[in-house]
């Protein structure tokens, strides 16, 4: 008995129908994701114009959706976004720790390489929502507390600057000697 060998054209359909609906199941995940992360971006365009009452839940509300996006570069990205956007206004320490925990949550799940040896921004901005905000995190990467160190150095530098300058009436003030003294400084030309 001699078996009858199938149709090619209805093999090759068959392989392409496996192929697309293969590309279906394998992109749609990726296209829902990229879809949610443009409505996120598109939401956190519009948090300057809230009133300083909407914009602290808005801001949580960010930060919770941001967590709940795949691992990424993009999640990185949108996650070091929302945390410059958290320091404009005072939105409450409860808003700013959301969004450290979600830049935390994200440069862990994909750390971020350096290159040429700099310190990839969004470790140095978790590190300065820690330092100058008060938001509470630990991470154990080095490129963390690279940007940790790179705060207290700058701080240091900061507090050697001294300078002396004549007033309108020309006495001499020197700034070191002001230190726990309100100074305003006003630099102008005619």
């Amino acid at each position: 008995m001699i078996a009858a060998l199938p149709d090619c054209e209805a093999l090759m359909s068959f392989f392409q129908r496996a192929l697309l609906c293969a590309a279906v199941l394998f992109t749609t995940p990726y296209l829902l994701h990229a879809d949610n992360e443009s409505k996120i971006v598109g939401r956190m365009q519009n948090l300057r114009s809230l009133s300083d009452a909407q914009r602290p839940g808005a801001t949580v509300q960010l930060a919770a959706d941001i967590r709940a996006l795949p691992p990424g570069p993009e999640k990185v990205k949108v996650a070091d976004e929302l945390a410059h956007l958290v320091t404009e206004g005072d939105q409450g320490q409860g808003t700013v720790q959301a969004v450290a925990d979600t830049l935390r949550q994200a440069v862990s799940e994909t750390p971020v390489p350096s290159k040429k040896g700099e310190t990839p921004m969004p470790y140095v901005d978790l590190a300065n929502l820690v330092r100058y905000e008060g938001a509470a995190e630990e991470l154990n990467n080095p490129l963390y507390a690279k940007a940790q160190q790179t705060l207290v150095d700058e701080e240091t530098e900061i507090a050697k600057a001294d300078f002396t300058l004549k007033d309108l009436r020309g006495k001499k003030w020197t700034l070191s000697e002001l230190r726990g003294k309100i100074v305003m400084v006003n630099f102008w030309a005619t």
